[in-house]
């Protein structure tokens, strides 16, 4: 079971965590307990036409290496919408 929370947390930033639990009837036996993982991953909000969404629109390969590498634009950038790199 997983439970995945996303927020807003300050106008360009959006706050994800997750929480997994699993549990087996081994597991339980032998640790004497469920498994709890968690996660948290903070999202920069950048507007719909950034360069980093224009440039991954248009399958620039060199200007999106270019961005990251130069601390313009980042894996964990989302847009307004919550839509990521890949999704452009």
């Amino acid at each position: 079971m997983t439970l995945a929370v996303g927020f807003k947390l300050i106008c360009d930033r959006i706050l994800r965590f997750e929480i997994e639990v699993q549990q087996t009837c081994l597991r339980w036996a032998i640790f004497g307990g469920p498994k709890v993982c968690g996660s948290m991953t903070v999202f920069n909000i950048r507007p719909y036409d950034a360069s980093i969404f224009r440039a991954c629109h248009r399958w620039d390969y060199e200007e999106v290496r270019y961005l990251l590498e130069s601390g313009q634009a980042s894996l964990y950038d989302v847009d307004e919408y919550g839509n990521g790199l890949l999704e452009y």
